[in-house]
């Protein structure tokens, strides 16, 4: 074996070869943490929202919203129809988005039972002054974004909920 070739080996076998490993198992620690922390499997989420600029993200919450806040306008009372619920939760969880249902004080359906559970005490109340399609609250310690949708019956909101980085 020529020196060249043996050189060759040797660069590849000290310094590709390592690096190439360390990358395969940093992206497979990354997948394994965001499936462990979402409860999906590795084809239910949608890798771009671990790139993807705010707006963007806000973009895909606010799609769910307006789906939702149609549905609401047009017959409220799917706000308590668990299935339908389960159906829009489905949906929204690959963009790392759940739904929550608030009737009254008590929190009537969640999308993400632990997640909601961190947030419900943070929820704006029903009926909030401020509201609006265009307004939606962050979060800077949870790493969150919600958008709020009134019922009308019963104090009885939605709130779409959506983690910024899941990563």
């Amino acid at each position: 074996m020529k020196f060249k070739t043996r050189l060759r080996v040797t660069f590849i076998s000290i310094i590709l070869l390592p690096l190439l490993l360390t990358i395969m198992a940093f992206v497979m620690i990354a997948i394994y943490l965001m499936n462990y922390s979402q409860g999906l499997s590795l084809t239910d989420i949608d890798y771009s929202m671990m790139s993807e600029n705010f707006r963007e993200f806000t973009n895909t919450t606010d799609q769910a919203y307006y789906v939702l806040l149609d549905q609401v306008k047009e017959d409220s009372s799917r706000l308590e129809d668990k299935e339908y619920l389960d159906h829009i939760n489905e949906e929204v969880s690959r963009k790392s988005t759940y739904i929550i249902v608030r009737k009254g004080d008590k929190l009537y359906y969640a999308g993400n039972e632990e997640a909601a559970q961190q947030i419900f005490e943070k929820l704006p109340a029903y009926g909030d002054e401020n509201l609006s399609d265009d307004s939606g609250y962050f979060y800077n310690e949870l790493e969150k974004y919600v958008k709020q949708i009134d019922s009308g019956m019963e104090h009885r909101a939605a709130y779409l909920s959506s983690r910024r980085s899941i990563c």
